[in-house]
């Protein structure tokens, strides 16, 4: 049997969707330890330094670690991007010291090698349990059955497309699978995995890096093959069911990802033939975690910060009306500065090199999901675009797009389980289903790498000017990324910061 797993890898929690090769079926993942399709993204350190994974099961922890996933995504290029803040002038959203004594990266790898040995030991007994064979025929075949066995793995990331721009953070994410797929082939059984202490791990996975031959990044790739693993941009997955559903008239689009760390925004067109044209993409470091920053006792504190993003989940999923004026006033900034983001992307990547297209866009849907899209107000009413420089003005035509819900795409969607259980949680299950299609019918057609270095050029009905980085200025910013050489090994055990070996 052989099973392709597309793993959402989220800041709050994960999501799995198996694709069954000879099945041809899609199937939503259920956690047995949560009951859900949902595994909660916690690491939790025993007395005895051993780990567990996902929703707390006991009071032996003597420290929780959360939001590990986004501290590792943080670069650079995020906050270049998200905040025209370039090197030297970051600030980091997640600390290291709150992983303490542990690496971000590296904790990301034990969850996910947890999570990875949770999926494939559940088809595994699901074979076991189908063979009805017995006695001498049984034993026969167990070995043979269990190789018959394949899983390959795509992992989505938080990143546009762009192999130059943002190298960095593909590299880590695809060295973070590897190590886990390397510590599976190691402890063998999940038992062996879950026993083991925090300082046999650490020596565990520098084991492996001293037994990795690797010289250069050609070799990299061909190790990932090898072991069936690869990584994929969330914001392209999220949008493959759509294509392959065929659920969009030929026109232009939009779509917006709101995670629990990160947005992924992308702007594409559908062509004859049901194929996708990507026309610009990115990945920004606003989210929902922005609001649970601004109510949260101390911002800088992760476990803070988790505080806060339960209460508002509790008091949303109540149904009651929000009346504290400081979570309203956080949910209004953050869903503003989101709009923004888009109107930046359209502008700069979109009306700026093609703006013949502008009168296709207005009026058109931008497609929301993830879970900040079930935030209030973040999923209601329009989104400016373009405004011609007069955002202001009665008589300059401005383009607005109209936000609409995912689930108005699921109508037509044959996935397990067949209770259609999964529907009420499609806005967050999404990306898991995309990324578990192995091939998807799409093609991208992206901007060389001459025009992520822009020049600047004044909005259409203003004066040039200037104004200090991260400020509102009246110019379209003039945008330097970080160089991305082509290093290819990440140490997961070593300062987030202090890339490769």
């Amino acid at each position: 049997m052989k099973f392709h797993i597309g793993l959402d890898f989220g800041t709050y929690q994960s999501k799995v969707c198996v694709y069954s090769l000879e099945g041809k079926t899609h199937e939503f993942f259920r956690f047995s330890n949560t009951g859900t399709f949902f595994l909660p993204s916690r690491v939790g350190c025993r007395e005895d330094e051993t780990f567990e994974y996902g929703p707390l099961s006991d009071n032996l922890c003597l420290k929780e670690y959360h939001y590990f996933k986004i501290a590792s995504a943080e670069d650079e290029e995020f906050h270049v991007e998200t905040f025209e803040r370039g090197k030297g002038r970051q600030h980091h959203l997640y600390r290291e010291e709150e992983f303490a004594p542990f690496t971000a990266e590296f904790l990301s790898v034990l969850y996910l090698t947890n999570l990875l040995f949770t999926v494939k030991d559940h088809y595994l007994r699901s074979r076991e349990k189908k063979d009805t064979r017995s006695g001498f025929l049984k034993k026969l075949f167990t070995t043979a059955s269990s190789s018959e066995h394949s899983f390959t793995i795509q992992l989505g990331i938080p990143t546009e497309w762009s192999q130059l721009k943002n190298l960095r953070r593909k590299r880590k994410f695809e060295n973070i699978l590897m190590i886990c797929e390397l510590l599976q082939k190691h402890y063998r059984t999940h038992l062996d995995f879950l026993k083991a202490t925090s300082s046999e791990l650490k020596g565990v996975v520098g084991d492996i890096y001293s037994t990795i031959e690797l010289q250069n990044a050609a070799q990299l790739e061909l190790k990932l093959h090898e072991l069936g693993i690869s990584v994929f941009p969330e914001t392209a997955a999220g949008l493959t069911f759509i294509v392959k559903s065929k659920q969009l008239q030929t026109g232009y689009y939009a779509i917006m990802d709101i995670g629990g760390g990160t947005t992924d925004i992308s702007f594409f067109s559908v062509e004859p033939g049901n194929n996708i044209k990507y026309l610009a993409s990115e990945s920004y470091i606003i989210a929902a975690n922005n609001v649970y920053k601004k109510i949260a006792n101390n911002p800088y504190s992760i476990k803070a910060v988790h505080e806060a993003e339960q209460g508002l989940k509790v008091l949303i999923q109540s149904g009651a009306e929000i009346k504290d004026e400081w979570v309203r006033k956080a949910l209004v900034e953050v869903r503003d500065a989101l709009n923004k983001l888009v109107y930046k992307l359209f502008n700069r990547r979109v009306y700026f090199f093609k703006k013949g297209m502008i009168d296709g866009y207005n009026g058109q849907p931008i497609l929301l999901y993830g879970g900040g899209s079930r935030l209030p107000s973040f999923n209601e009413g329009s989104v400016l675009i373009h405004d011609n420089g007069s955002p202001l003005s009665i008589t300059i035509p401005v383009t607005y797009m109209e936000k609409q819900k995912i689930e108005d795409y699921t109508s037509n969607l044959a996935l397990l389980p067949m209770d259609q259980s999964w529907k009420k949680d499609f806005p967050v299950l999404v990306v898991a289903l995309g990324l578990s299609f192995v091939k998807p019918d799409s093609f991208a057609d992206w901007f060389g790498e001459e025009d992520y270095h822009w020049k600047d050029v004044p909005k259409p009905g203003s004066k040039r000017g200037s104004s200090k980085w991260g400020e509102e200025s009246d110019t379209t910013r003039s945008v330097q990324h970080p160089q991305n050489e082509d290093y290819y090994l990440f140490n997961v055990l070593a300062s987030r910061w202090n890339r490769s070996l």
